[in-house]
């Protein structure tokens, strides 16, 4: 192999990797050459994860619908792509630094199809929770806000609450992965004490009376005197996407629909 064909084929395998463990999070990726120019690229959960396990089942799923370059083994928790970059003649020689990156695309366009397919999987749902028993921590909430009621009367928005009244609503925490899958590696462990706050004020800006705002292992519980419609449903979803930053654990140097969007322009003008 020769230098700048090594090269080519190894920035391209650092951008695959990069984009992968910085916008997806539940999947990691890394790569490694082995002898006789064979290159293993492995992506894998690091931990026991439904999206992560959604992802990998599907892109086996989609490798298996049409031939590509390259071999797929089903590992533990993970997959690897196993292809050579080793030219078999002169002909193969000539065509084998697009040959690379047309395996590099592949991967990555599958990568990219699957991560649409868990954006409608895993699409952001509001659900209602009719009569269910409103949590201490939220009792306590309402009745400092009717404390705040009788001090301050007029001076602050809203009225007296009656628990009766309160509407409960959960969002599952595995939507946040349909609207942070190829933008943010989020870290779901975290809401409670970095998102939480945030929606609390997000919340409070759309209904403009008593909300509050929990989370436990799996869900999201948001609680409002003000039943929600369109619009409130609308203002979470935003606020929920211009607050995935906070869960991010790295620095994103692009999405993975930049990067898919480079190669597929780069394949077009070959041909």
């Amino acid at each position: 192999m020769e230098l700048v064909q090594a090269k080519g084929i190894l920035n391209r395998l650092n951008k695959l990797a990069n984009v992968v463990n910085t916008t997806i999070g539940v999947l990691h990726a890394n790569y490694e050459v082995l002898s006789g120019n064979t290159i293993v690229f492995h992506l894998f959960c690091k931990e026991e994860n439904e999206v992560g396990n959604f992802l990998l089942e599907n892109i086996m799923n989609t490798v298996l619908q049409k031939d590509y370059p390259f071999k797929m083994l089903n590992m533990i928790n993970g997959i690897d792509f196993i292809f050579s970059i080793n030219p078999k003649d002169e002909q193969d020689a000539y065509l084998m630094p697009r040959y690379n990156d047309y395996v590099t695309y592949d991967i990555l366009d599958i990568i990219y199809q699957v991560v649409d397919m868990a954006k409608v999987e895993y699409c952001l749902i509001i659900e209602d929770l009719p009569e269910t028993e409103i949590p201490f921590d939220v009792i306590c909430e309402i009745d400092q806000w009717n404390e705040d009621q009788e001090y301050y009367e007029e001076d602050i928005s809203g009225g007296i609450v009656d628990y009766q009244d309160i509407k409960q609503y959960r969002i599952n925490k595995n939507c946040l992965y349909g609207i942070s899958l190829g933008y943010y590696d989020i870290d779901t462990s975290i809401v409670e004490s970095d998102l939480v706050p945030e929606l609390i004020g997000i919340l409070f800006e759309s209904v403009e009376d008593f909300c509050y705002v929990i989370s436990d292992k799996d869900y999201i519980y948001l609680y409002s005197v003000v039943p929600f419609n369109d619009d409130t449903d609308f203002d979470i979803e935003e606020g929920l996407i211009n607050c995935l930053p906070l869960l991010s654990q790295t620095n994103q140097e692009e999405t993975l629909e930049d990067l898919w969007s480079e190669w597929r322009q780069e394949g077009e003008k070959e041909i």
